[in-house]
């Protein structure tokens, strides 16, 4: 794996490619917010793209400085976590991959209670290393693209998983 460059949240403010997207999920933020900070080989429930191979290699309680393994469309990353606000704010950065294309990379989730349901905004930030080939147009387009079928995704299994049985009695 490669090593890319060790950004801070701050990066959020002045990487050379910085993407914002956002969805509607139809569940309540505490709940969308668990999902996302959940075991990382969940994502692949619901985040196109990503295996269920995942996994924490830090040891519980997971927070600011936990490291994360995933892969996404065959590309692996490793991720040490930035931010862990409850409810409101997760983000990392990726230490390692096997993708060539980034110097780094950062992603921001923020959660906002709209309605019944919640808005996730996704900031993704990146400092290409193959310039030309990564077009923050493209970046948005994409991100759209996966954010609400993500969205979409995760609204129906945290619907699922909310059905309580009929009593008993």
């Amino acid at each position: 794996m490669r090593t890319l460059e060790a950004v801070e949240l701050s990066f959020f403010e002045k990487a050379p490619k910085l993407v914002t997207v956002e969805a509607l999920v139809d569940a309540p933020r505490e709940r969308v917010f668990a999902a996302v900070a959940a075991e990382p080989g969940s994502w692949g429930r619901w985040f196109p793209g990503f295996s269920d191979h995942g996994r924490w290699e830090t040891p519980s309680p997971y927070g600011v400085g936990s490291v994360r393994t995933v892969r996404v469309f065959g590309i692996r990353y490793r991720e040490l976590i930035l931010a862990w606000d409850n409810g409101r704010r997760w983000a990392f950065r990726v230490d390692e991959t096997t993708a060539p294309m980034f110097k780094a990379i950062a992603e921001d989730y923020q959660f906002a209670d709209e309605g019944t349901g919640t808005r996730l905004s996704w900031t993704v930030g990146v400092r290409p290393s193959l310039a030309p080939l990564v077009s923050a147009r493209l970046m948005r387009v994409y991100l759209r693209i996966v954010l609400r079928r993500a969205s979409m995704n995760l609204g129906r299994i945290l619907a699922e998983s909310a059905v309580v049985p009929p009593s008993s009695s």
